[in-house]
This record gives structure tokens, sequence and C-alpha cells, in this order.
């Protein structure tokens, strides 16, 4: 199984490779052979029972090799078939209920693949925004309360890069398609990215240069109004 997703991931990704080279040849038809072109009744529903097999083995296995390569082909999916939004529509539940896990590369990666999703559905994905912010803020406290133990140092903040960067990924998709329905969760960001040093220190480039480039995102993207917390949006603005 570990195989066949990875092959999927390399199948999906080609396709794009082959987009571009036919967009680029003024000479020749958009057509292809392959079945990645295909993009009628039949290829949706593959695609429908593709991602409902994926999400069995989220659901089923206890490998975690396993399912990260399942969220990468998830999120390689939505990315390149951006259009069947209806299909990822109802894999996003699923999906956003693994971001507690007790792994941190499986969190890293689910929620690398709820961003794809949230990019793909915009205001469709608003059904599961409650249930995401409530599961990102939960992951990002764990692992948060962890660099505060007696132990933790530099290493340890290393060590959690991958998930800081995916919990600004996944927020910049929900500021960027969901920004205007964050009421209840804007002090939550907010405070995450001006208080929590993980976010503002400077320690890692990648870290502060997304957390730098979703403070801007606020403060275009969401209503001033919608905030109850005014020094955090002082500080962002």
């Amino acid at each position: 199984m570990l195989q066949a997703l990875g092959l999927l991931c390399d199948a999906a990704r080609n396709h794009e490779k082959v987009s571009l080279t036919l967009k680029g040849n003024k000479g020749s038809r958009s057509r292809s052979s392959s079945p990645w072109f295909q993009f009628d009744e039949c290829f949706k529903e593959s695609l429908k029972k593709m991602c409902s097999e994926i999400l069995k083995v989220l659901e089923s296995s206890s490998n975690n090799s396993l399912k990260v390569t399942a969220f990468s082909a998830l999120e390689v999916l939505a990315e390149r078939f951006p259009s069947n939004s209806s299909i990822f529509g109802s894999c996003l539940g699923s999906i956003t209920s693994c971001i507690t896990s007790h792994n941190s590369t499986v969190t890293s990666s689910c929620l690398r693949t709820t961003a794809a999703f949230i990019n793909v559905l915009g205001p469709k994905a608003l059904i599961e925004l409650r249930n995401l912010m409530d599961n990102l803020m939960k992951s990002s406290h764990i692992v948060l309360s962890k660099d505060l133990e007696p132990k933790a140092n530099a290493v340890s903040s290393a060590s959690n890069e991958p998930h800081f960067v995916s919990v600004l990924v996944t927020l910049e998709a929900v500021v960027d398609k969901l920004g205007g329905f964050l009421t209840e969760d804007l002090n939550n960001i907010m405070e995450l990215m001006v208080l929590r040093p993980e976010y503002v220190s400077g320690i890692d480039a990648k870290v502060e240069s997304r957390a730098h480039g979703l403070r801007k995102l606020l403060a275009e993207k969401v209503p001033v109004r919608l905030s109850k917390n005014k020094y955090c949006l002082m500080v962002v603005l």
C-alpha cells in the first residue's frame, strides 16, 4: 500500500508537468492519451473512490509512514485536480480529525493536506472550520507546552520546526479563504502570532518568514471589527 500511494503521488505530480508542456506547445492540441486528462464522470467517480480508499487507510492503519504518504497523496490530488471540490469537501472532516495525532510528523502532514483542501474548497470548508480550529489550537498547545518543559532547549524547538511551519501554512489558508468567518478564533490566532516566542523570536528563518507573511495576511483579510483583542490587532497592524 505504501508503494502504491507513492506511485500515485508521482503520477499526479507528473500530470502537472505534462500539462505545462502541453500549454507551452502552441502547435499542439491540449489532448493526451493519459487517463489524467479524461475529466469525465468516470474520472470523477474514480477520483472519489480513490480518495475514499485513502481515507480508509488513515482511519485503520497504525503505520505512521503509511499515514504520512496517504496525506501526501490527498494533498497532491487536491492541488492537481481542484475543480473536483465536492469530492474533497466530503473528505475534509476525516482529515481534520487527525490533526491531534500524537506523532508530530503525521500532524504536520495532516495540516498541510488540510491547507491544500481549504485552498480548493474556499467558503465550502466553512462547515469544518470549528473542528479544524479546535484541533489545530489543541495540537499547537501540546507542542508548545513540551518546549516549556525543563529539558526543553533550542534543539527541541528546532525539531518542532516542521510543525510550526505546517501550522502557519494551514492558518494562511484559513485566513485567506475564511478570514471573514474567524470571529471565535481570531484572538487565539493573533496571540499565537504575536505573543508566542516560537513564532516571533527569529530562531528559525522558515518559521519567521511564514509568521511575518501570516501577520500581514491577517491585516489584509480580517475585518478590524471582528477583533476583541485590540492590543494584538494593533501589534499585527
